[in-house]
């Protein structure tokens, strides 16, 4: 049976010697107390828990998805559950059973911490931080875009440019790293870069706004072309599609631009031909 959409089996408290009052009222239906019984006030209050026993179909729905992206952290990650359970971790790791709150994800500085971005721990970034890495790499996914790696990606690591503060749960201190290797001028590209990033793309969005606003139609058929022969194809593009799509790229752009300014500004004039 269920309770609250949660598998609930009587064998457990009834093994238990769980007096059935606490969760029913004493009459021949043995009908519930209320409808807002509080579980946790039994369970959830030993160390050791096996929580598929009651949430299996929570296990079973997430334990073998493949790897998505998490963007409830200031940065996105590619996250697979099922390589959490496998190394033996408990679902408390990193789910809240507190009284309070009986369900979803602890503070990221109270489970994630823990085990990642620790200083013992082996250069191993890109395994959630895709991303950022396949933008080093220059392959940004993007029609009319051409693979173009950064000049310096294959000769840096992660943490060449970034040094996580563990007070602070993030990483600090990228404009100043780059005087490490480089003089004191090439500190200031950072800067340079990020400033010309915001610029184009604040152009680019107010482009943008002022096609929808004017519900430009020769912009949408402008917009549809075949890359291959670099014609009008003729065909509308929805502008709902095109703000989706664009918006994927841009956010892409504000993450990680600066990782491969070039690739960065390959995308950007693939954007602002659209729009012209």
């Amino acid at each position: 049976m269920k309770y609250k959409e949660e598998k609930f089996i009587h064998g457990f408290t009834v093994e238990s010697d769980v007096d059935c009052g606490l969760c029913h009222v004493k009459d021949p239906n043995a009908s519930l107390k209320n409808e807002e019984i509080n579980c946790v006030k039994c369970h959830h209050t030993t160390p050791d828990l096996d929580c598929a026993k009651c949430h299996k179909n929570d296990l079973d729905k997430y334990h073998d998805t493949v790897s998505e992206k998490v963007d409830s952290l200031s940065w996105s990650v590619s996250f697979r559950h099922s390589q959490h359970p496998e190394q033996y971790l408990s679902c408390k790791e990193c789910h809240s059973i507190s009284r309070e709150v009986d369900s979803g994800i602890v503070e990221y500085s109270q489970n994630c911490s823990k085990c990642h971005h620790t200083s013992e721990e082996p250069s191993g970034c890109t395994k959630c931080h895709m991303e950022p890495n396949e933008f080093l790499q220059g392959r940004a996914g993007i029609d009319g875009v051409a693979l173009l790696p950064d000049m310096m990606s294959r000769a840096i690591k992660c943490e060449d440019c970034h040094r996580y503060n563990d007070e602070k749960l993030k990483f600090r201190g990228v404009e100043e790293r780059c005087v490490t290797c480089h003089n004191e001028d090439y500190g200031k590209l950072y800067s340079a870069w990020t400033k010309t990033i915001e610029k184009r793309l604040e152009k680019f969005n107010s482009r943008v706004q002022n096609l929808v606003e004017n519900s430009n139609v020769d912009f949408l058929k402008k917009t549809n072309i075949d890359d291959d022969k670099d014609v009008d194809t003729g065909e509308g593009l929805d502008i709902d599609t095109f703000i989706n799509e664009t918006g994927v790229t841009v956010d892409l752009i504000t993450k990680y631009g600066t990782h491969n300014f070039n690739l960065t500004r390959a995308i950007l004039d693939r954007l602002e031909e659209k729009v012209k």
